[in-house]
C-alpha cells in the first residue's frame, strides 16, 4: 500500500477533505506541506487499518513524527477505475 501512495503523491494524485485542509491550516501547514508527509510515509509509522464507517473502504491509519510532533494520518487509497 506504501507503494500506492507513494506513486499517487509523485503523480499529484491526492485529494483532500475539506475537514483536512482545515486541520492543515490548524498546524500551519499547507497541502504541499502533506505532500511531503505522504512521500515520506514508511512502515515504521504505520497503525493499521480501519473500516470506513460512511464507505466501503479501509481507511489506512499513521502517525508520522514531523518537527517534534505526532501526527495521525488517515486516508483512503481509491482507483480512478
Amino acid at each position: 500500500m506504501l507503494a500506492e501512495i507513494h506513486r499517487l503523491v509523485a503523480r499529484r494524485l491526492v485529494r483532500f477533505t475539506f475537514k483536512a485542509s482545515e486541520e492543515l491550516g490548524e498546524l500551519v501547514l499547507d497541502e504541499k506541506d502533506a505532500l511531503q508527509i505522504l512521500a515520506g510515509l514508511s512502515v515504521a509509522y504505520v497503525v493499521g487499518r480501519i473500516e470506513s464507517e460512511r464507505t466501503p473502504e479501509w481507511l489506512y491509519v499513521f502517525k508520522p513524527e514531523v518537527g517534534g510532533s505526532l501526527l495521525y494520518v488517515k486516508l483512503i487509497v481509491r482507483s480512478s477505475a
